[in-house]
């Protein structure tokens, strides 16, 4: 179906990414708190990695459904 391995196309941050958002769900505490990549808080998370993890949760979200 793929011409190319899609695991060998996608570049190693973006998997990077998808690994560090399935831990931080992993570690998600209780009532939804979501545990953010940094001790920084929001406010100090980079805006395009903050994006990301809404798609995949998003994406999550749907295939739950």
């Amino acid at each position: 179906m793929w011409r190319e391995n899609p695991l060998l196309a996608v570049p190693h941050w973006a998997l990077a990414a998808v690994d560090l958002w399935l831990d931080c769900r992993r570690m998600s505490g209780p009532y939804g708190a979501r545990m953010l990549p940094c001790a920084g808080g929001y406010g100090d998370q980079p805006a395009a990695l903050m994006d990301a993890f809404r798609l995949f949760d998003m994406l999550a979200s749907r295939k739950e459904e």
